[in-house]
């Protein structure tokens, strides 16, 4: 999951739309033309978020591995699940590289085989040596962390008097007024916001008490004035002095906060989760996406991110390159990192489809 667009499940009638594109190339004849095949060896085509985050990426990614390498880089968004699905069981892959959450990765490959296993002999292990286990899989690497944290406006709360868990978010007597929450659609980690908030130790949470989270959810919910989405959405609501607290994405805030509203937030008890880069089975170029994902694994070109948006770097070997200042604002960061909860997607890849379903119902009582 990303901090602007989430993954969404397969519906039948998009798997029946996508068999019926893969018969139909199938039966079709192909053409080989010698000067598309050259071109597709020296360029790739990534697929990421857009945005913000995608001008920051062609900075400190997609123009320096052009010069590096010369290799073109094409960009485009936004990776939609059904879209990838399709390419893949077509056979008409046009995305070399896609940056999207794990969970995606797990869905997909729980229905067929849809991404290339990464060759790590094509990575210099010397550039992996600070990117945790968790962030290296064996058909994906991390590449930035996001964060949902505890969000004020310190017109209301100042720093120090504010929540500074989740038991004190969930504190309606001590701090009244309206709240917004993550509706769970998007691998949002309200559940485990839950948990947290009724006492539940990091260590603990998984796998989630489905039944003990919405318990929690039912203390709150009379205060939330929305269960937003997407992520524009809490920060538009604390701006607007709409809400005076609110779950909201760390590196929106921090963006909002620089440029003059009256916001801060809390690390502690925070939700921390990663998108990924993942190679498309059927890429027309896997050498050239291995050596883009290689280079954005090193630590300088992370740091160079961080420049550029609030989000963390996976390598912590890049915090080498973050003056302490800039580093104190990116949830990857040691002393920040350590009082968050990293989410476990392999369970969410799993459960999500019923905790939708319920949370649905369950909004509407």
């Amino acid at each position: 999951m990303t901090p602007t667009a989430t993954p969404r499940t397969v519906s039948r009638r998009d798997f029946l739309k996508a068999t019926a594109a893969s018969l139909g190339s199938a039966l079709a004849p192909r053409v080989f033309v010698p000067h598309l095949a050259h071109a597709a060896r020296h360029q790739i085509v990534v697929c990421s978020w857009g945005g913000s985050y995608q001008d920051s990426q062609r900075e400190a990614f997609f123009k320096p591995f052009e010069k590096e390498t010369g290799i073109r880089v094409v960009d485009t968004s936004q990776p939609d699940v059904a879209k990838m699905k399709a390419m893949v069981d077509s056979g008409n892959v046009e995305w070399d590289v896609v940056t999207t959450g794990l969970a995606t990765v797990y869905q997909l490959q729980a229905q067929g085989d849809y991404f290339h296993p990464l060759d790590y002999n094509m990575i210099d292990p010397k550039a992996l040596n600070g990117v945790h286990a968790s962030q290296r899989d064996r058909y994906g690497l991390g590449t930035i962390y996001y964060s949902m944290n505890i969000s004020f406006r310190t017109d209301v709360y100042p720093k120090g008097k504010h929540p500074r868990s989740m038991p004190e978010f969930w504190d309606v007597k001590k701090f009244p007024g309206g709240r917004t929450l993550a509706n769970v659609s998007g691998l949002f980690m309200t559940l485990e916001h839950g948990l947290l908030a009724d006492g539940v130790p990091f260590d603990k949470i998984y796998p989630i008490d489905i039944d003990r989270a919405f318990a929690s959810l039912d203390r709150v919910k009379p205060q939330v004035v929305k269960w937003w989405s997407p992520g524009a959405l809490p920060i538009q609501m604390l701006a607007d002095k709409e809400v005076n607290l609110a779950i909201a994405y760390s590196g929106r805030i921090q963006k909002i906060r620089e440029e003059g509203v009256s916001v801060d937030l809390e690390w502690n008890h925070g939700t921390i989760s990663s998108d990924f880069w993942v190679i498309p089975r059927g890429t027309k170029n896997f050498e050239g996406a291995m050596k883009f994902v290689a280079f954005c694994m090193r630590p300088d070109r992370q740091a160079h991110l961080t420049r550029l948006i609030h989000y963390g770097p996976t390598n912590q070997d890049a915090f080498q390159f973050i003056p302490a200042e800039r580093a104190a604002l990116l949830p990857s960061a040691p002393q920040n990192f350590e009082k968050m909860l990293l989410a476990d997607v392999k369970w969410w890849a799993q459960h999500r489809p019923e905790v939708i379903k319920r949370f649905d119902a369950w909004i509407l009582k």
